[in-house]
């Protein structure tokens, strides 16, 4: 029997068993890929204009964005905070071909048990389109969400909102200069991160749309991140 150095015999099995090498390379690069989606949340944003006296613009179908990240947290007020962002890049334009959509979501209080409906009003939604050659940002009047949560980290939900668009309107907008309403729905998959959430809603509210705080008659403590997970175990 021949005797072989450790390098050799490393060497060897690398030889040997090749497939069974990028078997395990492929697992790697798959987990990877489930983990950026699972550590950063997603969800599905679609948009339909309502302008009752244009039509394409705006053309009659709905705009849909897929966001890469979907954030979650309690605030220190104690209210339950959502959090999402939509990347497009455009290899052909660049940055004139890039857009961002960003979206932050204040509906109240967290769920005192498994699941709650929200009714959505002016305060709840915050939500910023940036393109190339566009940048516009609309708020909620009207609308109702839900917030289901799987377990401490996780919540998953729907939601149809009703918004207004506001500022400014670039003269290659996909939206008319006299615009309607828009209505927005979709469904959701979120993480519990509240850094990069925090970071989402303080972008939404720049530029002076802050949101006023509640003014609350009741003097319970409110709800915080470490209580209200500590309710859930």
């Amino acid at each position: 029997m021949r005797t072989v150095s450790l390098a050799g015999v490393v060497v060897f099995k690398l030889i040997a068993k090749p497939a069974r090498s990028a078997a395990v390379i492929r697992l790697a690069l798959m987990g990877g890929v489930f983990c950026g989606i699972g550590c950063s949340g997603s969800a599905t944003i679609q948009f339909v204009s309502l302008h009752a006296s244009e039509i394409d613009p705006p053309p009659a179908k709905p705009w849909e964005y897929d966001a890469q990240e979907a954030y979650w947290w309690i605030d220190e007020a104690g209210a339950l905070n959502i959090s999402f962002r939509c990347r497009r890049r455009n290899l052909f334009l660049g940055g004139l071909g890039d857009v961002e959509l960003i979206m932050s979501l204040v509906p109240g209080p967290p769920p005192a048990g498994t699941g709650r409906n929200y009714n959505i009003r002016r305060r709840e939604t915050r939500t910023v389109l940036t393109t190339g050659f566009q940048f516009q940002r609309f708020s909620s009047y009207a609308g109702i969400m839900n917030v289901i949560m799987k377990d401490e980290d996780h919540i998953r939900g729907s939601f149809r909102i009703w918004l207004k668009p506001h500022e400014k309107m670039d003269f290659f907008s996909f939206i008319p200069h006299t615009p309607g309403s828009f209505v927005c729905f979709g469904t959701y998959r979120a993480v519990r991160d509240e850094t990069r959430g925090k970071a989402i809603r303080q972008q939404c509210e720049s530029g002076g749309w802050q949101r006023i705080p509640r003014h609350s008659g009741t003097t319970s403590r409110p709800t915080t991140e470490t209580s209200y997970r500590a309710r859930l175990r």
